[in-house]
């Protein structure tokens, strides 16, 4: 896909995964470091949280819980199972992270149920 165009949302979502899919397959761990990830977080920055929040969002059951093997995007894989392995990140999805809305109905963003939920409640799977 070149950068001339009109693009779907899709499509351009997609490019975009495969920008962070290669910037991941050159730094081996977080976007802005050339360090292994050390299971602390400590290397995790803003950027690296921001993109695991959103393949948070994205891989929830009534997203696209595929989508990252479906796309063959093997280090977005496993740099989201690398993050969200770390401790500080399941305290913030547990105790600091909004819940997840639906679709504006006209008057607000109703609570939706997902992944979010399910690590409040105790469960460990992301």
């Amino acid at each position: 896909m070149g950068n001339r165009g009109v693009y779907s949302p899709l499509e351009m979502s997609i490019a975009a995964l495969h920008t962070f899919e290669e910037r991941l397959g050159a730094t081996q761990s977080h976007l802005t470091s050339n360090h292994l990830h050390s299971g602390d977080g400590d290397k995790a920055t803003y950027a690296d949280l921001a993109l695991f929040l959103q393949l948070f969002e994205l891989l929830e059951d009534d997203n696209y819980p595929t989508a990252l093997t479906a796309l063959q995007l093997p280090n977005l894989a496993r740099f989201f199972s690398q993050l969200g392995k770390d401790k500080r990140v399941a305290d913030f999805l547990q105790y600091k992270r909004p819940p997840r809305n639906g679709p504006h109905d006209g008057t607000s963003y109703p609570f939706k149920p997902g992944k979010t939920a399910a690590v409040a409640a105790g469960h460990d799977e992301l």
